[in-house]
């Protein structure tokens, strides 16, 4: 799918209503993309903004999902010392919480007026999205034709192979005049100066901060997206595609399947077969043919329990409501609260507790 209507919001844009992401979708909005760490509203009026885990990525992806749109999202890379960016990396997908396994990619926002690393821009960049991949997430790369060199130097040509989200805003900041201003003309690659050895963008974001549907105050930025070229094989959460998934691959080196077992099974089975043939060859004529066992139906995955935050909520409460101990509901979300202490939970985050 191509010239596909998404979204992208930040800590900044807060908790929308779930009308808000129903009229996105009713629009012809597929993908949203949200912020999980980097810079968000300081905690007093007039305060510095705050880098960190943004603490309503997890109320914005469920309303997301639940609009009937796929999810990414993306992590900001700041200038730092360190090339190591697995702590960074983790604390980002700990924002996202349960949703981050269907995340459809996450990007690595690179929009700094200075390089990322002062030596090692490029290895700072390689671990950030490895550290990604890690997490069985496809990586692809935000920024722009004007931060690019400066966050990585004027000659930076070594991650061409990586989809890229391009911001080349069509209008200044807070203006757009509606789709319907292209006329069907919008295409992927309209007015795209190549830049850091890219030839195309995958995806592009054309207009920022602006209210992306009528009767509503609440700001987004928007993109068009072209689905084949970020990678995404599915279109929509509900449809199923069949399209070889490399996650798949992940999974089976998680469980510790390595490619030997899987041709020693196909090998087993091809003998199984030949020994089933050679039995219905040995069968007498007018022999009535054995029945073969009728196998037992697979059981169904049961999908986890979730319980959403409400104002009052206490952990040990939650726990207690759903007949489990503390301890257990700590174990069952692993990184969480996004504050880091079971004491301070907020309306809104979500918590398995089965």
């Amino acid at each position: 799918m191509s010239n596909v209507k998404a979204f992208d919001i930040s800590a900044w844009q807060g908790r929308p209503p779930t009308d808000w992401f129903k009229a996105l979708a009713a629009d012809g909005h597929k993908l949203g993309v949200v912020q999980l760490w980097g810079s968000g509203p300081g905690g007093i009026r007039g305060t510095p903004s705050i880098n960190g885990p943004n603490p309503n990525a997890q109320a914005q992806l469920v309303q997301i999902r639940d609009a009937g749109m796929a999810m990414a999202g993306y992590i900001v890379i700041p200038p730092d010392t360190t090339v190591k960016t697995d702590q960074l990396i983790a604390a980002g997908l700990n924002a996202a919480g349960p949703f981050a396994r269907d995340l459809k990619f996450v990007a690595a926002d690179i929009e700094s007026n200075r390089l990322i690393h002062p030596a090692s821009p490029g290895q700072r960049l390689s671990n950030a999205l490895a550290d990604i991949r890690r997490a069985g997430i496809p990586a692809i790369i935000y920024t722009s034709r004007s931060k690019w060199p400066k966050s990585m130097g004027t000659n930076s040509t070594a991650f061409s192979r990586v989809p890229l989200w391009d911001a080349s805003y069509l209008a200044d900041s807070g203006v757009f005049n509606g789709w319907g201003s292209f006329n069907g003309a919008t295409t992927m690659d309209l007015m795209f100066v190549k830049y850091g050895g890219w030839d195309t963008r995958a995806m592009w974001q054309l207009a920022g901060t602006v209210s992306a549907v009528p009767n509503f105050n609440n700001k987004a930025d928007l993109n068009l997206a072209d689905f084949a070229r970020l990678g995404i094989t599915e279109t929509l959460p509900e449809e199923v595609v069949d399209m070889p998934d490399p996650r798949v691959d992940n999974i089976l080196e998680a469980l510790g399947v390595v490619q030997s077992d899987l041709e020693l099974a196909g090998k087993r089975l091809t003998v199984l077969e030949s020994l089933a043939h050679d039995h219905a060859r040995a069968v007498p004529t007018g022999a009535p043919a054995p029945t073969p066992p009728t196998p037992a139906p697979a059981p169904k995955p049961t999908p986890p329990r979730m319980h959403t935050v409400i104002p009052g909520d206490i952990a040990g409460l939650i726990a207690e409501k759903y007949g489990i101990s503390l301890d257990r509901l700590k174990a069952l979300n692993p990184g969480q609260p996004n504050s880091g202490d079971w004491d301070l939970i907020y309306p809104g985050e979500m918590f398995r507790i089965a």
